[in-house]
């Protein structure tokens, strides 16, 4: 399954980050952390390393320096400045990850034809 285009971003601020939810497709999603401010922390937490096989992810200046983060196990997610905001699962300045799995149209083969029962 092809990657979109351009990574979402997450924007890091010196009292959390935005946006509040994130919907994330395996396969077809990336993600980069962007810096908003010169204050802004350089690392993120993610509370389980299943999302991005790290629990820390690095914040860059700018969209050409930051590291692409790609989801690999679909589930719910927590990021946050600190580890133990992450590990709250929520609250002011923490983004709610939905990382959903790669999914098939009912009906529609691999080849991309639709399939009609008669």
């Amino acid at each position: 399954m092809p990657t979109s285009k351009s990574p979402k971003q997450i924007k890091v601020h010196v009292d959390g980050c935005t946006p509040d939810t994130l919907e994330l497709i395996k396969g077809r999603d990336t993600v980069i952390f962007i810096q908003s401010g010169p204050k802004a922390p350089m690392t993120v937490h993610v509370d389980n390393k299943a999302l991005f096989g790290t629990t820390t992810c690095t914040a860059a200046a700018t969209a050409a320096e930051a590291t692409v983060y790609s989801p690999s196990v679909p589930g719910n997610y927590t990021i946050g400045l600190t580890a133990a905001d992450a590990k709250k699962g929520g609250g002011p300045g923490t983004v709610q990850v939905l990382c959903l799995g790669p999914t098939t149209a009912l009906g529609v083969g691999s080849t991309g034809t639709i399939k009609v029962n008669m």
